[in-house]
């Protein structure tokens, strides 16, 4: 039963609040919200789920999805998810409403929002969506992978760079 259970627990004592269960595994939970008013995303298998922070109730936002922990634009319940074939879908998770969506780009590893705009990482890319629209902010050169990337708070991006030719890592902002 292991990473087959989402639990709530309560922050000063570590007792569980709620908790569900899934057949499948459980992963990248992600909360989002407004003051009291919170939502987890998270994954089960292939599908999307969001759930209110008192445990309901449980809605499934997508089916199909990457294996890609979804991310919530701050104080909204304004959600990015990417799906298998690689493109990110934004959506209102209380209504389900799609706001925009990108073509498929290759290797999504990682969503995150800096305010209104969405930040994409690949294994090779880092691009900038606002309401849908591409903005290409970062290319490793070729041959090297990203490994890792941070949003910084002025907008910049801190990321780790790997060329399998030097055999080296190098931290670039």
């Amino acid at each position: 039963q292991l990473r087959r259970q989402l639990v709530a627990l309560d922050p000063e004592s570590g007792d569980p609040r709620w908790s569900l269960s899934r057949i499948e595994p459980i992963s990248d939970p992600r909360w989002g919200g407004v003051g009291l008013d919170t939502r987890i995303a998270y994954r089960a298998g292939d599908t999307l789920h969001v759930v209110a922070g008192d445990g309901s109730p449980d809605a499934i936002i997508a089916q199909g999805v990457a294996p890609v922990a979804p991310a919530w634009k701050p104080d909204s319940y304004v959600l990015a998810y990417a799906d298998a074939r690689g493109r990110i879908h934004v959506v209102d998770a209380d209504t389900h409403r799609q706001l925009w969506q990108t073509g498929a780009l290759k290797g999504v590893r990682e969503l995150a929002f800096s305010g209104n705009r969405l930040v994409v990482s690949t294994s090779s890319r880092v691009v900038v969506f606002q309401k849908g629209k591409a903005t290409p902010f970062l290319r490793v050169p070729a041959g090297h992978v990203l490994l890792d990337t941070v949003l910084l708070s002025f907008g910049g991006v801190l990321y780790a760079d790997y060329d399998p030719g030097a055999d080296s890592t190098g931290l670039l902002r």
